[in-house]
């Protein structure tokens, strides 16, 4: 009921805002990496297509690729 949204999927994956912006998808438990693998692309596809209509494209990049550090201000909560 509080702070960011956050979405769980049928599979008990889940989707949330990190607090920099970032997206993340938390897959559920699986028995073996080809698993979380396969449930991972299984849900990337319909994020991936509803940011794309939102005019958002996202990135598997654990930096902004598009700004230097120089580009962003110290963030103190």
């Amino acid at each position: 009921p509080y702070g960011a949204p956050r979405w769980v999927l049928p599979d008990g994956a889940a989707v949330s805002y990190e607090p920099g912006g970032q997206v993340e998808l938390s897959s559920a438990p699986a028995r073996s990496a080809s698993a979380v693998i396969d449930a991972v692309s299984t849900a990337l596809g319909p994020l991936q297509q509803a940011a794309e209509r939102g005019g958002v494209r996202l990135l598997g990049a654990g930096i902004d690729p598009f700004n230097g550090l120089d580009a962003v201000p110290l963030q103190l909560a």
